[in-house]
């Protein structure tokens, strides 16, 4: 084999290489959302290319960006139904519904079908989530995004809306608590909760009337991990008040995990032995440690913290 044959295939490698990365930044500069959900048979998805926006009850489309589009499809008992909207060259909106392949008329059966698969999308993969909380905050305030959200089937998109609701500025202490009392009772899944803690513990933290339901919240979570991944991402914070700095520590003595009580204890120690008023109950923290082995870990690790200073 010639040293130009291998050289010239190694030339179309790379430009071949060259064109895929190329493509692959075209796409990616597209945003896409996708909703899936299949059970026994029953497969269901919304997609949207680009930018789309809907009318105020989410049954139809009402405007698309340029080079975005929508589809709507349903495969059941060996149908497959399909609704697609795209924008035209004229920037009209061009709607097509098909069965099976075949093109219906968008008559009453077919709106219904298409407002009930967008609502399943809104309620179960959080659709259109940031500009429905917008909506409904400036229709119906806060309240009225609590009492959606229990409508929402799917913890994913019930921690959507929370994170939403939860990020307006100048909520009341009586919305924020009433807020996360609702997280603790709807949302079941230790991961979602744990990440909207993490995401909203700077607004509860600040103010030492909220630091209770915060707290309360978080020990509801049965993972010590997800609960240990939470308190480790605040508890290094300047800004924590001596009263959450003390709740922090309960928790902390509440897992029953060793493992993550030794590493979550590790890593708080810089805020905890500075303080005079807070070092006793720390040292009480680390004696809740049954493990002979993790009890020694925390002990080293401050063994060298103090030999470094």
């Amino acid at each position: 084999m010639s040293l130009k044959f291998i050289w010239s295939c190694l030339t179309l490698v790379l430009l071949l290489g060259g064109l895929v990365l190329l493509a692959t930044g075209q796409e990616k500069s597209r945003s896409a959302w996708t909703w899936q959900h299949s059970d026994d048979g029953w497969r269901r998805e919304v997609k949207i290319e680009g930018r789309a926006a809907f009318n105020e009850e989410y049954t139809d489309v009402e405007r698309l960006d340029a080079d975005s589009a929508v589809r709507v499809e349903e495969r059941r008992d060996g149908e497959v139904r399909r609704y697609e909207v795209r924008r035209g060259a004229d920037d009209t909106l061009s709607r097509t519904y098909t069965v099976n392949g075949e093109p219906r008329a968008i008559d009453a059966e077919a709106r219904r079908w298409i407002a009930g698969m967008l609502l399943v999308a809104v309620r179960r993969g959080g659709l259109d989530a940031s500009a429905r909380v917008a909506l409904l905050l400036r229709q119906r305030g806060p309240d009225g995004v609590l009492s959606e959200v229990s409508q929402i089937e799917g913890d994913y998109a019930r921690r959507v809306y929370y994170d939403l609701l939860l990020k307006t500025a100048n909520l009341s202490p009586a919305v924020l608590e009433k807020a996360l009392r609702q997280v603790g009772r709807e949302i079941a899944s230790d991961y979602e909760r744990a990440q909207l803690l993490q995401h909203v513990a700077d607004t509860y933290l600040r103010a030492d009337a909220l630091v209770p339901v915060f707290f309360e919240t978080l020990d509801r979570i049965s993972s010590d991990y997800e609960r240990r991944r939470v308190m480790t991402g605040f508890v290094g914070r300047a800004q924590l008040s001596q009263a959450a700095r003390r709740r922090l520590l309960q928790s902390a003595a509440a897992l029953s995990s060793d493992y993550e009580k030794a590493t979550l204890l590790i890593a708080a120690a810089p805020a905890y032995l500075d303080d005079a008023s807070l070092r006793a109950a720390y040292e009480e923290a680390i004696n809740t440690i049954g493990s002979d082995h993790e009890r020694g870990r925390v002990r080293n690790a401050l063994a060298k913290r103090t030999t470094m200073n």
